[in-house]
């Protein structure tokens, strides 16, 4: 039965993370509508994503002149698939609506003892919110450890009206099932996050709600889902178990569907391009190995490119080449190395069009290890069974032994770990000569099966996602739903 579902996403440049969900509705006859709160999104490194509100026929846009994308569609509204504008709350409360839930978010970091950059950056949003009273907000500690303190605050966030505004246009769009991602950003003073009041007036409305986790750090470094969802998707096991554990989603409300996001690199049309013309592309010695340097984000680091500069030294004294892959909010750090060692693309970006993708595919497929501190392209590099080295560096401590996702992702035992860029470099010299075992190469096929494909390698995770999606709307309770996950 054809459903109306209601998708809700920040920006375009996020579209990626849940295409093939999108996809597999449309596929399925469902009626989609994405609405953004922008519909021209800018990113640090020059792509700009964007569609013409006013057009007859809406389209995605890429546009990103250094990888020569000046005009790359990604998709296209059809049929099935409209696009359209959400705006954020704007009345009279989001002030104190903003203020207190940044209150219990913070509260989460102190409870879980977390002291991670990822809690350093919230403090600061929380901070910007009381700069009026900055002297007192170092004795907020300790009621934000009571208990009794985060009920009431809790208390007063359910009991604040909900918006007339949000209300009128759910009213308006009149979906079966309505789908919110991310639901869990942090408000900061002139940018509030109001994704979860559409979660609480869908609530009062009686519309079912969906919130698919976005990606795999989305749920232990932002804020918190003040309002729950109906149903929540998640990638995996440790997801679901941060779900219950961080934002108090009970677990009969959740579901594991596998990452939409890295469903990318199980579409069996990718194929590794020539070999030589990548190298020549990229810079690089064709007569030489090289390893992949994955760049992170500015919250994890800005001062990679000591690291960097100090590999790539120990590198080419034994002959092998190092490529620099940046993040794409990031790859300014590496300004002063781009004359010495070569970046690829220059400025990064997401590997969400074909271009880019087989960009990225290609630099792992033919290094002979990638590197980095912590980033999501480490899950990418494991999932095309190419190794993945990081080093456990004493100045990224709070981003490394702090960070929860990255110690889950550690726990497999599959990333090698070392100390130096010297440790590094004969850890390389040992892969050249001798690769990888095969019991490491399965354990990653197991790792994929666990984080990301939990129904299968030919099963995709946007298929599993989409058909949860319609069953929500078809009035399944989730424990229905769960009976006829087995026949998917």
């Amino acid at each position: 039965m054809t459903k109306k579902i209601l998708f809700l996403s920040r920006t375009p440049a996020i579209f990626s993370y849940y295409k093939t969900t999108i996809e597999e509705l449309c596929l399925r006859g469902n009626m989609v509508e994405i609405c953004f709160l922008n519909n021209d999104d800018l990113l640090d490194n020059g792509s700009r994503y964007y569609f013409d509100i006013n057009a007859e026929k809406k389209e995605i846009i890429i546009e990103d002149v250094k990888l020569n994308l000046k005009k790359f569609v990604l998709i296209s509204e059809s049929k099935n698939l409209k696009f359209g504008i959400y705006s954020t709350r704007n009345d009279i409360w989001i002030r104190l609506i903003g203020v207190i839930r940044e209150l219990i978010t913070r509260s989460s970091y102190l409870r879980r003892n977390e002291d991670s950059v990822y809690s350093i950056r919230q403090k600061k949003y929380l901070e910007n919110y009381l700069s009026r009273y900055f002297k007192f907000i170092s004795s907020l500690n300790y009621l934000l450890k009571l208990k009794l303190f985060i009920k009431i605050l809790q208390l007063i966030n359910n009991i604040i009206p909900k918006s007339n505004q949000i209300n009128k246009f759910l009213k308006i769009k009149n979906p079966d099932v309505l789908v919110v991602t991310p639901a869990n950003l942090s408000s900061r003073v002139k940018n509030f996050s109001s994704e979860t009041d559409y979660l609480n007036s869908a609530k009062k409305l009686k519309i079912p709600t969906v919130v698919p986790v976005l990606s795999w750090d989305n749920l232990t470094t932002k804020g918190l889902m003040h309002h729950s969802p109906t149903i929540t998707l998640t990638w995996n096991k440790i997801h679901s178990q941060e779900a219950f554990r961080i934002h108090n989603i009970n677990e009969s409300k959740v579901i594991i569907t596998g990452s939409p996001f890295f469903d990318k690199w199980f579409d069996k049309s990718l194929k590794e391009s020539n070999k030589k013309d990548f190298f020549i592309q990229a810079k690089l010695d064709f007569n030489k190995p090289y390893v992949l340097y994955l760049g992170s984000s500015k919250t994890v680091s800005q001062t990679e490119s000591k690291i960097v500069l100090n590999l790539f030294e120990k590198l080419k004294n034994n002959n092998i080449q190092l490529l620099i892959r940046p993040h794409a909010a990031n790859f300014s750090q590496f300004d002063d190395l781009k004359n010495t060692i070569p970046l690829y693309p220059k400025e990064g970006g997401l590997p969400d069009n074909d271009i880019s993708k087989q960009i990225f595919f290609n630099s792992m497929k033919f290094s002979i290890a990638t590197v980095g501190i912590n980033n999501s392209a480490m899950i990418d590099s494991l999932v095309n069974l190419t190794p993945c080295i990081t080093i456990i560096d004493e100045n990224h401590h709070k981003s490394q032994s702090n960070a929860p996702h990255f110690q889950h992702l550690k726990s497999y035992g599959l990333i090698y770990e070392v100390k130096n860029s010297s440790e590094c470099t004969d850890l390389i010299k040992q892969l050249i000569e001798k690769g990888e075992s095969d019991n490491n190469q399965q354990q990653k096929k197991q790792f994929i099966k666990d984080f990301i494909r939990p129904y299968g390698f030919e099963k995709s995770a946007g298929y599993i996602s989409a058909r949860l999606i319609e069953l929500i709307g078809e009035g399944f309770t989730v424990d229905k739903i769960k009976e006829k996950l087995m026949d998917f």
